[in-house]
C-alpha cells in the first residue's frame, strides 16, 4: 500500500451526530475500517437539527474516526418540515427562492457545498497525504465535486458511493423534475460515473442499470452490498402468546398513504388477534390508526439497533409496507431480518423485494387487496412451516464489507 493510504478522506454529508438514516451506510464502515488499521477522516455537514444520530455513539468513541464538519449551506426547513406557522414560511420561502440560484435539482443538500468542501479536503489531503477518497451520495452533488478534486490531485483514488438511483429514482425530488433540471444532474451523473476509480451500488438492480446505461464504465461499477451488524443483533427463542405479533421499524415512507391507510383499516378488525408495534421517527401516521380505532397499534420512538433486536423475541413477523417504486429493491433491513430470525409480512405490490422474500421461504406476502386474507391466515395458523434458517449470508456483513472495501484500496498502488 502506498505512503498515506491508512488515511482515508470520507466525504459524506450525513454522518453522525447528524440526524438522518443517511449517515448510518458510512458510519458503521468507517467505524469497522479503523478496525483493519484505517484512520478515517470525514468531511461531513455540521447537524442542525436537535436530535442526533442513532449511531452518534459510534463515531464519538472511536479516536480513528476524525470528523471534520463544515456548514451545511442548506435550509433545514426542506430536510425536516415541522409543522409549525414559522417553519411553514420558511419552507415556502426557500422553496421559491432556492430555483432561481440552482441549476439541477434545488433539493439536493450538497447543492451549495462545493467551495467549503474544496477547501476543507485539499487541506486534509495535503495535511495527511491521503490517497483513497470515499465519497457517499445522496446528496449526489457531493459525489460529482469529489471528482473535482483532481484537479488539484492527479494521484487520488475515488470512490463514489451511490446509495440510491440518482437520475432515475423516486426520491430527492426526480419523479417530478422538469427536463432542463435533469439534464444539469444527468451531466453529473455522468462525469461522476466517467471520472470515478470506482462506483460502489447497494443492489444488484442499480449495478445493472448503470451497466447499460454507461457500457464503457461497467468494469468500475460494483456492488457494495447492504449489509447486517451480527453484534447487533440478539437471535432467541421466540415467546409464546396467543397473537399474532408484528413489528415494524424504520423509516416509514412517504410513497405509501394508501398501504398506510389499509393497515389501519384491516388490522383495526383483529383487535383481539394481532398486536403492531412501531419503532419510528414518522410518528405523523399514529393519526391514520387512531382514525380507524387500531387500538393494538402502538408507536414507539426509534431505537439504537441492539436495543430495538432484544426485543425480537417477543415478535412473530416483522411487517414490511414498500412503496410501488421500491418493490424491487432489496434494502439492508432484509439482512438484518434474515439473521435475527424472524419471518417477513411484505405488504406491497409484487417484485424481486417480495418475491425474494417468497422464494427463499423467509416469510409471506400480501398484496394490495390481500392483507385481510393474509392476516386471517396467520391468526389461524401463525407458524410458518417451511421458514428457512438455513440461508446462507455469507458476504453481507459488516466486516465482509470492510474488506471489500479495503480490496478496492488496493486498486491504487
Amino acid at each position: 500500500m502506498v505512503p498515506g493510504c491508512k488515511n482515508i478522506l470520507l466525504i459524506s454529508y450525513v454522518f453522525p451526530p447528524h440526524y438522518g438514516i443517511g449517515g448510518r451506510r458510512w458510519a458503521r464502515h468507517a467505524d469497522e475500517l479503523t478496525k483493519l488499521g484505517y484512520t478515517v477522516h470525514v468531511i461531513c455537514a455540521k447537524n442542525p437539527f436537535k436530535k442526533k444520530s442513532l449511531w452518534t455513539g459510534i463515531v464519538e468513541s472511536n479516536k480513528n474516526i476524525v470528523l471534520h464538519p463544515i456548514s451545511a449551506m442548506f435550509p433545514k426547513e426542506l430536510v425536516m418540515f415541522e409543522h409549525r406557522f414559522l417553519q411553514k414560511l420558511f419552507y415556502k420561502f426557500w422553496i421559491t427562492v432556492l430555483p432561481l440560484f440552482t441549476g439541477g435539482s434545488y433539493l439536493d443538500r450538497s447543492v451549495f457545498w462545493r467551495r467549503s468542501l474544496h477547501k476543507k479536503a485539499r487541506k486534509l489531503i495535503r495535511a495527511h497525504n491521503i490517497k483513497n477518497i470515499i465519497c457517499s451520495g445522496a446528496p449526489f452533488g457531493a459525489m460529482y465535486h469529489t471528482t473535482l478534486l483532481r484537479k488539484w490531485f492527479k494521484d487520488i483514488f475515488i470512490i463514489n458511493d451511490m446509495r440510491d438511483p440518482w437520475t432515475w429514482g423516486p426520491n430527492w425530488g426526480f419523479h417530478n423534475i422538469n427536463p432542463k433540471r435533469l439534464k444539469v444532474e444527468s451531466m453529473m451523473e455522468s462525469k461522476t460515473v466517467q471520472d470515478s476509480d470506482i462506483i460502489t451500488v447497494p443492489t444488484l438492480e442499480m449495478k445493472n442499470h448503470l451497466d447499460k446505461k454507461y457500457p464503457l464504465y461497467s468494469n468500475k461499477i460494483k456492488v457494495l452490498h447492504h449489509f447486517f451488524d451480527p453484534s447487533e443483533i440478539t437471535v432467541e427463542k421466540k415467546t409464546v402468546s396467543p397473537k399474532l405479533r408484528l413489528v415494524f421499524y424504520g423509516t416509514i415512507y412517504h410513497h405509501i398513504p394508501e398501504l398506510i391507510e389499509e393497515t389501519a383499516r384491516v388490522i383495526a378488525r383483529y383487535k383481539d388477534n394481532i398486536s403492531l408495534d412501531i419503532y419510528t421517527d414518522k410518528q405523523q401516521h399514529k393519526s391514520t390508526f387512531e382514525k380507524y380505532g387500531a387500538g393494538n397499534v402502538t408507536f414507539h420512538n426509534q431505537l439504537p439497533p441492539a436495543e430495538l433486536f432484544k426485543l425480537f423475541k417477543n415478535f412473530d413477523y416483522v411487517f414490511l409496507t414498500i412503496p410501488s417504486v421500491g418493490v424491487d429493491h432489496i434494502s439492508t433491513k432484509f439482512y438484518e431480518i434474515i439473521y435475527s430470525k424472524t419471518p417477513f409480512l411484505v405488504f406491497s405490490k409484487y417484485g424481486l423485494a417480495p418475491k425474494f422474500v417468497v422464494d427463499n421461504h423467509l416469510g409471506v406476502h400480501a398484496g394490495l387487496n390481500e392483507l385481510d386474507k393474509v392476516f386471517a391466515q396467520l391468526v389461524k395458523n401463525k407458524e410458518l412451516t417451511n421458514y428457512n434458517t438455513q440461508f446462507d449470508l455469507t458476504g453481507y456483513s459488516l466486516e465482509d464489507n470492510a474488506k471489500a472495501i479495503e480490496s478496492m484500496f488496493l486498486q491504487s498502488t
